[in-house]
This record gives C-alpha cells, sequence and structure tokens, in this order.
C-alpha cells in the first residue's frame, strides 16, 4: 500500500461469505450468482495474482534464458508491441491470465496509502489504467459469463455490474508510469481485435458494432471521420439501404457512439430508422436506449454529436424504459446546458417511478459539477414526495451507489450546502405502495414461519429494500452499507431515532461489519458527550 510498502498482514475472508447483487440492479432483472458447478470447480482452483506478474527487476530479453527467449517471440510474432525485456514479457501475459480464469476476484478492503496518506478502495482502484486494463480484456477475451466479484471487506462481497466500468477506457485511467498509456492502448488494440473478429465470425452485429464505434475511445485515439463507403464498411452495414432499414443497433447509433456528427445529420436526412436499442446488458445498455441516451452517457467527449442529434428532432425530455430522463445521465456540465437550452425539465418526473433527475443524478454519479449546474438550473434540492417509486431523496440515491461512486461525499457536501433536509423519509404511492406492503409481509413471514426452502436471496435484498424504504437518508445508507455515507451523515447531524413504517431506526437497519462498528463508535462518542 505504498511505493515501498507492501499490503499489510490481515486477513480478508475467513470460512464463508454470501456474493450477491445490488438492488438496483435486481430491480433491472439482474441477478447472478455462482452456479454449483462453478463454486465446486473453484474448490480446487488455482490462485493468479496479478501482483506478482509485473516485477520491477527487469532483464534484457538478448541476456536471458533460451526458454525465455522464445517464449518472447512467439509472443511478438502477431504483435506490434515490442518485447525487449522479461517485464515487458510478463506484462504481456497479463491477458493471458485473465483469458484463462473462471472467476475475476478484486480485493479491495479500504486502506489507506502508507505514502499520500489516502484512502485506497474500489473506487481507486478503478481509476488505475491497469486495473480497467484486466477488467476490460475479462470482456474481450474472456467470457461474458465469467463473474467479476469486488471484495470490499469480510462480509461485503458483490458482484460488479458493467455500467460500473463501461464508461471506463483504460487509457484514460491513473498511471505511475505515464508510458504505460502507449502500452495499454496497444492491449487494447489487439484484444479488441480479437473481439471483432469472433463477432463478425458468429454474426453478432449490434454488439460487433458498438465494440467498432467505441474503437478510438477504448485505444487512446481521436475521434475518426469517414467517408460513407468507409462507414457502411467498418459498421458491416451491406448497404446504404440495409443500413436505413436496420432496427437494431442502426448507423445513427453508430454515428452517435463513434463520435460522427456528420453521419447522424446525414443519415437522419435519409430517415434511417432510430428504434430504442435491445439492451446489450454485458456492456451496460439497457433495454430502451435512444441515440441521445448513447450521446450523454459515451460520446460526452464530442459535444457536436449532442447538438447534432438535437438538430435532427432528438427529444431532450426523453425516457428509457424505467423511466429515467436522459438528462438524469449527463457526465459533462455542457450537456446538461445544452439541454436544458433545448427546454429539458430539470424537475422532470416519469409517471411510472416518479423519481426527480437531482436524485437519479446523485444514483447515475454523477460528478459535482453537473449536480452543482443542476441547481443552479432550478432542480429541487427536497424534492416533494409525490408517490411512485417512493425513493425521491437525493441523499438515499447517493447512498445507494455510494461504493462505486467517487463523487459522493463531494456531492453530499454540496447538497448540505444547498440546505437539503438530511432527515426527509421517503414515502411510496399507487402500485409501488402495494410493493412496499407485500415486502413487509414477506420479511415478517421470513422471519416466522416460512420455510428455510422457501426463502430466497433476491426476494429477501428486494423486500428489504421496498419494505424498509419509507426510512431516512442515513437509514438507506445503513441498509446498504455505505461507511462513508453513514459517516457524513452522522457528522451532518442526521437524526438517528426517527422510525420507519416498520419501527425501525436506521441503526436497526445496518448489516455489514464496518458500518455496525461505526455506529457502536458513535454511541460511544454520544455517551461520552452526554
Amino acid at each position: 500500500m505504498g511505493n515501498t510498502e507492501a499490503v499489510p498482514d490481515a486477513r480478508m475472508l475467513a470460512g464463508k461469505t454470501q456474493v450477491s447483487v445490488d438492488a438496483g440492479a435486481m430491480f433491472l432483472g439482474e441477478f447472478q450468482k455462482l452456479s454449483r458447478g462453478s463454486r465446486a470447480r473453484l474448490k480446487d482452483a488455482y490462485v493468479w495474482l496479478d501482483y506478482f506478474s509485473v516485477p520491477q527487476e527487469w532483464l534484457d530479453i538478448a541476456n536471458a534464458d533460451t526458454e525465455t527467449q522464445h517464449i518472447a517471440r512467439q509472443m511478438h510474432w502477431n504483435s506490434t508491441m515490442a518485447i525487449r525485456t522479461t517485464q515487458d514479457l510478463h506484462i504481456r501475459a497479463i491477458p493471458f491470465f485473465v483469458q484463462a480464469c473462471d472467476v475475476f476476484v478484486a480485493l479491495v478492503p479500504p486502506l489507506r496509502h502508507h505514502d499520500t496518506g489516502l484512502w485506497c478502495n474500489y473506487v481507486s482502484w478503478f481509476t488505475r489504467g491497469w486495473c480497467r486494463c484486466e477488467v476490460w480484456c475479462r470482456l474481450l477475451l474472456g467470457s461474458a459469463k465469467m463473474p467479476v466479484v469486488v471484495v470490499c471487506s469480510p462480509d461485503q462481497a458483490d458482484f460488479v455490474q458493467p455500467w460500473q466500468w463501461a464508461n471506463g477506457p483504460p487509457t484514460q485511467g491513473q498511471f505511475t508510469i505515464e508510458t504505460d498509456s502507449a502500452v495499454i492502448a496497444q492491449i487494447m488494440q489487439e484484444a479488441l481485435g480479437h473481439k471483432l473478429r469472433v463477432l463478425e465470425a458468429r454474426k453478432k452485429w449490434d454488439m460487433y458494432r458498438y465494440f467498432a464505434a467505441r474503437y478510438e475511445v477504448l485505444t487512446g485515439q481521436p475521434s475518426r471521420k469517414r467517408t460513407l463507403a468507409s462507414f457502411l464498411a467498418d459498421f458491416k452495414f451491406d448497404s446504404f439501404a440495409a443500413a436505413v432499414a436496420e432496427t437494431g443497433m442502426g448507423p445513427i447509433a453508430c454515428a452517435t457512439l463513434s463520435g460522427d456528427a456528420e453521419m447522424i445529420s446525414f443519415f437522419s436526412q435519409a430517415k434511417a430508422l432510430s428504434n430504442p436499442l435491445k439492451g446489450l446488458l454485458e456492456v451496460g445498455i439497457p433495454n430502451g436506449y435512444t441515440p441521445i441516451y448513447l450521446a450523454v452517457r459515451y460520446a460526452w467527449h464530442c459535444p457536436e454529436v449532442l447538438q447534432s442529434l438535437l438538430e435532427t428532432k432528438a427529444n431532450p425530455d426523453a425516457l428509457d424504459m424505467p423511466g429515467i430522463p436522459v438528462l438524469a445521465l449527463c457526465v459533462t456540465v455542457r450537456d446538461v446546458v445544452t439541454l436544458v437550452e433545448n427546454r429539458a425539465d430539470v424537475n422532470k418526473r416519469s409517471a411510472y417511478i416518479k423519481v426527480p433527475i437531482l436524485s437519479l443524478a446523485c444514483n447515475a454519479c454523477a460528478p459535482l459539477g453537473v449536480v452543482a449546474k443542476l441547481l443552479e438550473m432550478g432542480a429541487h434540492v427536497n424534492p416533494a414526495a409525490v408517490g411512485g417509486f417512493g425513493t425521491a431523496h437525493p441523499f438515499a440515491h447517493l447512498a445507494l451507489t455510494s461504493a462505486v461512486n467517487p463523487h459522493c461525499l463531494e456531492v453530499a457536501r454540496l447538497l448540505v450546502q444547498a440546505e437539503c433536509n438530511i432527515n426527509l423519509q421517503c414515502r411510496a404511492g399507487g402500485f409501488w405502495r402495494l410493493v412496499e406492503m407485500a415486502s413487509r409481509c414477506y420479511l415478517q413471514l421470513e422471519a416466522g414461519a416460512l420455510p428455510a426452502r422457501s426463502r430466497s436471496v433476491r426476494c429477501r435484498v428486494l423486500a428489504s429494500v421496498f419494505g424498509e424504504w419509507t426510512t431516512t437518508p442515513l437509514g438507506f445508507a445503513c441498509l446498504f452499507g455505505s461507511e462513508q455515507m453513514v459517516h457524513f451523515l452522522l457528522e451532518a447531524r442526521a437524526d438517528a431515532e426517527l422510525r420507519n413504517a416498520r419501527g425501525h431506526t436506521a441503526f436497526q437497519l445496518a448489516r455489514s461489519c464496518s458500518v455496525l462498528k461505526l455506529i457502536q463508535e458513535h454511541q460511544k462518542q454520544v455517551q461520552h458527550s452526554g
């Protein structure tokens, strides 16, 4: 955990722990688990630690043993990357190890860096270029079904969802040695080339076009302008007419992802179809995304793309299938301004979930500048409860994704400065009120007469959220095991004694060891000061 210090001698896991999927992913239909066969294979599995795969000492290949020289020549035959040292050889082997894995596990407990004093955790882990490269190699070279598990504490192990990393190109990560960015770019070029060949052979055109469109971004190259002929060839459209009639990942979606505003205008004038996409869940794209969603989520580095879509009458108030407005998914202040100038409503709520844009932006890990701009443009910091999903409060959504949100605490401070009511309780209505009552019934049954064989992890997680969501932001932070949010809200003097509809205080919803320990320390301080 430092420039000269190794990882402290600490036991991360002992015995058994349950690997879970977060409630948000379950709500969208994602429920991942290790099969019985996978668990059986892991009993006799080998463990590969990337910590040992990049030695700091290196030897010139010309002076290495004969076997090492032979391996280096084999790996270099189909590569544009020079392999001159044994360190280069180890680095080049990383994708092969990832490809051979059955399970990808990241051990990321919160620990302080020995030299900088900064906290190292899952968020900091994923800012690093090499860590991003490994995750992307898992998708490009391995199996899409290979689970990615993040272990944050002895009792917290979660499956990582694609939306958490799909917008993090490895070349845009952080590097101790800046020249490593060029090395990763070459690794990504080879891995993407492999993936595209596999997808073309299997005729999986939607996924092929996704990767072809994002090739330049993922390999650290500038966006490329194409002629019509090269556009049709690169995205495997048989003809111009076939492109215009495409009902899946069509030419406008391809042009959006690749940052080609001219092609957006051209195909829009040609009346090309622009239907909502079928979900590409393995890269984090849910059902119902239209090109304007792709623009704010993945093509934010090309501002002319969003402008071109709006000029072709794309809806600035668009809603996806779960009812999330496109404005809530912006990652740049510029895109927020552009959409609002085109009459997007900063307080829009869908008729289905009725969660306001500011709260959804917090859920989507929006940067501080985006949240600040939404507030500046009139987003309500204390939105009224109007039924629907019930969790209308920005802090509740901030707690939901805080473990993967690098902007969590700075956004929380901004909300407090804007006089956000940190004790506001959530209240569902309509259909979601029925879901709440059904969840409370399930929790009661599970605590009593429900046989063990009838119990479901998925039902328990969802019921715990829906049944307890009349709690406060502090209650959500305790429920989701968000240690940093619990600490922040207690420091901000959140009321820990408020009870939800089931009669539970925020502290009674806590499950994780780290949060329970924090609560105990807080209660000791209160007793001491009292």
